[in-house]
């Protein structure tokens, strides 16, 4: 994903503001419950290594990818967390309100 680059008025980029992007979009985290909840999930998939706890579809360290809210499983057994806390989620439900009314 290319983050959006914000100019100054002297032409300069704002390296900060695409620092604060990261961090509110990409590396949100779940609560702890979310997270123990997907490890649940796969500690009972026969794709995970259980030596090393990476998944075997997408070779992710599971605990560090679980912790993330934008993170999904690649076999769709768990995907992002708490809707609407993430801008993706954002979007589709202003976009499904707006079909509603």
């Amino acid at each position: 994903m290319r983050l959006p680059v914000v100019q100054l008025k002297d032409g300069r980029q704002n390296q900060s503001k695409k620092i604060k992007i990261v961090n509110e979009f990409m590396l949100k985290t779940v609560s702890e419950e979310v997270k123990l909840f997907r490890l649940a999930i796969c500690n009972d998939c026969d794709k995970l290594n259980k030596t090393i706890k990476t998944c075997k579809l997408c070779g992710c360290y599971m605990p560090a990818k679980a912790m993330f809210a934008n993170s999904t499983c690649p076999d769709n057994n768990w995907t992002t967390s708490e809707p609407g806390q993430n801008l993706i989620n954002k979007i589709e439900e202003m976009i499904l309100d707006s079909w509603n009314k």
